[in-house]
């Protein structure tokens, strides 16, 4: 099996340390600064862990498993982007936005928020702005990430293996 090119492999393992790093980032700011996650939150978190396990498979992997990978990491990343740029709006709109009841059962009710609830239960308020950098909040930062994820994929995922290459 030929190997992946060296650059696309530190392009995919960057992705993965980022994105794994900002679920730590997000649990210790839950756990330090007592911020509630809410559902959307936790959409969220699936999306960066998601991406980071599937940057990890493609940064390992090599042939038509790596471009499988790495498609799968991008709709991740795609699905990220989606639920943040709803999450902003909804900050950024809080008397036309709500988060339904039936959205914190369906986080709260799946099956990582019963085996580990400290890190995937919401019981936060979609509309709270309690945290901000730099004047952004945390899902405008998760936003943030999600679109690097897709401008630093999209190189390493189209750079062709050393077989491809004449």
């Amino acid at each position: 099996m030929p190997p992946v090119p060296r650059l696309a492999r530190w392009l995919w393992l960057a992705i993965a340390a980022v994105a794994w790093g900002s679920v730590v980032v997000a649990v210790g700011l839950q756990h330090l600064a007592a911020l509630d996650p809410c559902p959307m939150c936790i959409l969220q978190r699936y999306a960066h862990l998601a991406v980071g396990a599937l940057a990890l498979a493609a940064a390992l992997t090599a042939g038509p498993w790596r471009r499988l990978a790495g498609v799968a990491a991008l709709a991740a990343a795609f699905g990220g982007v989606a639920v943040g740029s709803q999450h902003v709006w909804m900050q950024q709109n809080p008397l036309l936005a709500n988060c339904s009841r039936r959205l914190f059962q369906f986080v709260n009710e799946s099956l990582p928020a019963q085996w580990l609830p400290s890190v995937f239960r919401g019981a936060g308020d979609c509309l709270a702005t309690d945290w901000t950098l730099l004047g952004l909040t945390m899902p405008a930062w998760s936003l943030v990430l999600c679109c690097a994820y897709l401008v630093a994929a999209w190189p390493a995922l189209v750079m062709p293996l050393p077989a491809e290459r004449r």
